[in-house]
């Protein structure tokens, strides 16, 4: 027999290092650019990993659900009447096909068991998913509470395995939103302020996009 109760001692010392995501107007510029991909035929989202829900003004779909592991960040939410709750990624408690499409900007990395928790997405999900994630190739493989940054042909491998059928790709580079990002004197990134000038050199690849269905 299998005994899980270990992972929630596992999953209960990592949760110690979640973070909350303030916004700004660069990663709402971010974001928006990444909404572009979704498809027509889309009603209801669900925002995994939303943070403050900024997503659900952006989506435009008659209905939103974020879902967040930070407090404070389902709090900032609640304040701005966003429809945001508290849970976990890889244990939805949402009924099967409940959505059209899930939405998922920058949190895949921060699971432990990515094939685990896409599966979960392919659960739930009733037609598609949004997956945004973070190019190791400029943001290298560690950070903060990330546990599983992939490259895209490994992002490929975890999704085809999750039972999901890739549809579009689509990388954003230094070239699309050179505003957003700039490094700091101990080459960490940080949010930019105001335009930047074109990031020098030839455009580097910062996230890689992938809107996907699920297989008939």
């Amino acid at each position: 027999m299998r005994d899980y109760s270990r992972f929630d001692d596992y999953l209960n010392r990592l949760s110690a290092d979640i973070y909350s995501q303030p916004e700004d107007s660069g990663h709402t510029d971010w974001c928006k650019d990444a909404i572009e991909l979704l498809p027509s035929n889309v009603n209801s989202v669900l925002d995994v990993g939303c943070g403050t829900g900024f997503a659900q003004d952006l989506l435009k779909v008659q209905s939103y659900t974020g879902i967040t592991a930070s407090e404070n960040d389902r709090k900032v939410a609640r304040e701005k009447k966003r429809n945001v709750r508290l849970g976990d990624m890889t244990y939805l408690t949402f009924n099967n096909e409940s959505f059209d499409l899930i939405f998922a900007r920058h949190v895949l990395e921060h699971s432990p068991f990515p094939i685990l928790t896409l599966m979960e997405w392919y659960r739930v999900s009733r037609k598609y998913l949004l997956l945004v994630a973070p190019a190791p190739e400029y943001w290298n493989v560690h950070g903060r509470n990330h546990l599983s940054v992939a490259y895209k042909n490994q992002l490929w491998w975890y999704l085809t395995v999750a039972g999901w059928n890739i549809v579009k790709t689509n990388d954003m580079t230094t070239a699309d939103l050179p505003y957003l990002l700039t490094y700091t004197d101990n080459n960490e990134r940080k949010k930019a302020e105001k335009p930047l000038e074109p990031y020098p050199g030839p455009p580097q690849v910062v996230e890689y996009r992938f809107l996907c269905e699920k297989k008939l």
